[in-house]
């Protein structure tokens, strides 16, 4: 039985090792921070031309505005195309995440069926 756990346990420990939260021997290689840091930082501000590159690409209104930019995608991509919805960047509350997810998976992806 113990063996059984011996290489979950192994591996396990080299991930905490390698990237968990204290400088491990990949960071002291690398030269870079650890990874354990959960402290939320807000991302540097944006130019004005990288923010309207954002906007033009970002999906953004009410259910039913988005479920419409959504089946222009669809129809344009046919049946083998693929949307990944992202609901998630720097700084972003982590309580208008959830929302977002929610209203997602409730009432846009309802639009769409």
């Amino acid at each position: 039985m113990l063996g059984l756990l011996a290489l979950p346990a192994s591996v396990g420990l080299s991930y905490l090792f390698c990237y968990g939260g204290f400088e491990g021997p990949v960071d002291w290689a690398m030269h870079t921070i650890t990874h354990g840091s959960r402290e939320r930082r807000l991302p540097p501000a944006l130019t004005a031309e990288t923010e309207a590159n954002v906007r033009d690409r970002a999906i953004i209104g009410t259910p039913e505005q988005v479920a419409e930019q959504i089946a222009e995608y669809r129809d344009a991509l046919g049946p083998t195309g693929q949307f990944i919805a992202r609901a998630y960047f720097p700084g972003l509350d982590p309580g208008i995440q959830r929302e977002t997810m929610r209203i997602f998976g409730e009432e846009v992806r309802a639009l769409l069926v």
